[in-house]
């Protein structure tokens, strides 16, 4: 699975260099790789990224022109900022009103790096969510939708497990399609490209060991969602 794309813009060759071995691990997503900003906005609108990790060195081009996304992208990407070292608060809150979701500073872990990039997009996918949500129907109306998520994903759980010791494929992929909803109403941005790659897997006649897997995943990330939003959802 591809997701996410990230795309990574910088004129440091020693950076572009370092950075691109640490993301281009099996399992993190693919990665395009751009030393200029007109290169980096040709990639951005050739193929939208689902992040944009931009040189701050760079960033005298406004982060909201990139953080807008183009018109082909799905959703806007989340723009995360390489730093050289620490920066000003009033400069931090400058980068976010522009749309920065988010700063990374070496030095750069291998250990926690790409863990680092997904935990600040995943906060930025669902704050945008949330904050859609909250503006359609106020905090109240949050609540009933996180709620709402955790029976159905409990449920889910619960009916993948038994679609698969069943063989039954085209239960797994109704139950993958209407949780691949369900994530997609609250931001779970992880689980809803999960859900539908355990669709098309049950649709296209994937063996039992590779369905086990992705549900296995996949459930994996539905707990740490639950878990994410009760924590947003509060008492």
């Amino acid at each position: 699975m591809s997701f996410p794309s990230k795309l990574l813009v910088s004129g440091n060759e020693a950076v572009r260099r370092q950075l691109s071995t640490l993301l281009s691990n099996p399992g993190t997503g693919c990665l395009a790789v751009a030393d200029s900003l007109p290169d980096g906005l040709q990639q951005a609108k050739k193929h939208p990224p689902d992040i944009i990790l931009l040189d701050a060195r760079m960033a005298h081009l406004e982060v909201s022109q990139w953080a807008a996304g183009v018109p082909e992208a799905k959703r806007a990407p989340v723009v995360l900022l390489l730093l050289e070292g620490p920066c000003s608060s009033a400069q931090e809150q400058a980068w976010r009103e522009e749309g920065a979701a988010g700063f990374l500073t070496p030095p750069f872990e291998p250990a926690t790096f790409c863990a680092r990039i997904r935990e600040l997009a995943e906060q930025s996918w669902y704050a945008r969510k949330l904050a859609d949500l909250a503006e359609l129907g106020g905090s109240l109306f949050v609540s009933e939708m996180i709620d709402a998520f955790r029976q159905l994903g409990a449920q889910a759980v619960v009916e993948i497990r038994t679609g698969l010791a069943a063989r039954d494929d085209e239960a797994l992929a109704r139950t993958a399609h209407s949780l691949k909803s369900a994530a997609a109403n609250l931001g779970a941005e992880e689980l809803r490209e999960l859900a539908i790659e355990m669709e098309h897997l049950a649709r296209n006649n994937a063996t039992p060991e590779v369905l086990e897997q992705e549900s296995q995943k996949l459930t994996a990330a539905f707990d740490r969602a639950r878990e994410f939003l009760q924590r947003r959802r509060g008492p």
